[in-house]
C-alpha cells in the first residue's frame, strides 16, 4: 500500500507523522516478571488506518525487545521495548517505516491502564488510556537513503 503523500522534509531530513490508537497488550505477570503474549494497535497515516499486531516469528534483534510485529502495510514494523521509563504507566513502542530508501523510526511511551485479564491470576490486559486515546509519533532518520 503506497501513500499518496510524499515524505515531509525538514532541513533535508525526511520524516512523517503517524498516530497510535487502541494499543492493547496482554501479558502474564509473575511477581516482578512479565511475559508479553500479544500486542495490537491501530497506526494512522494520511487518514488511513493500518492494523498492527505482534508476530511470534518476527526476529527480536535486540535483548530489550518484548515483542515485535508487522502491520497490514508490510513497510511498517514495530517493537515493544522493555526500557519504558515507568512500566506501570505505559509501554515504550518503537515504530519503523521503510519508504523511498529510508528507514524512518520513532520511539515513544504510550500510556496504558492495566487490569486483570480473566484467564487466571497472572493474566493482565493493558489498554491505551482514555485520557490520551491518540499518541502522535514523528518517524525520522538522520541517515541518507540506502542504495537500491
Amino acid at each position: 500500500m503506497e501513500h499518496a503523500h510524499p515524505l515531509k522534509s525538514n532541513s533535508s531530513r525526511p520524516h512523517e507523522d503517524v498516530l497510535i490508537e487502541n494499543l492493547s497488550v496482554r501479558e502474564d505477570v509473575k511477581g516482578t516478571k512479565s511475559l508479553v503474549r500479544s500486542v495490537n494497535f491501530d497506526l494512522i497515516h494520511d487518514k488511513i488506518t493500518i492494523k498492527c499486531k505482534n508476530d511470534d516469528k518476527a526476529p527480536n534483534q535486540r535483548l530489550n525487545i518484548l515483542k515485535s510485529g508487522f502491520c497490514t502495510d508490510p513497510k511498517y514494523t514495530f517493537s515493544l521495548l522493555t526500557d519504558s521509563s515507568e512500566r506501570e504507566s505505559g509501554f515504550t513502542l518503537q515504530v519503523s517505516h521503510q519508504i523511498d530508501g529510508y528507514k524512518l523510526t520513532g520511539t515513544k511511551d504510550v500510556p496504558t491502564y492495566c487490569r486483570a485479564g480473566g484467564l487466571g491470576p497472572e493474566d493482565r490486559i493493558c489498554g491505551q488510556r482514555e485520557a490520551e486515546p491518540v499518541v502522535q509519533f514523528t518517524l525520522s532518520n538522520p541517515l541518507p537513503p540506502t542504495s537500491p
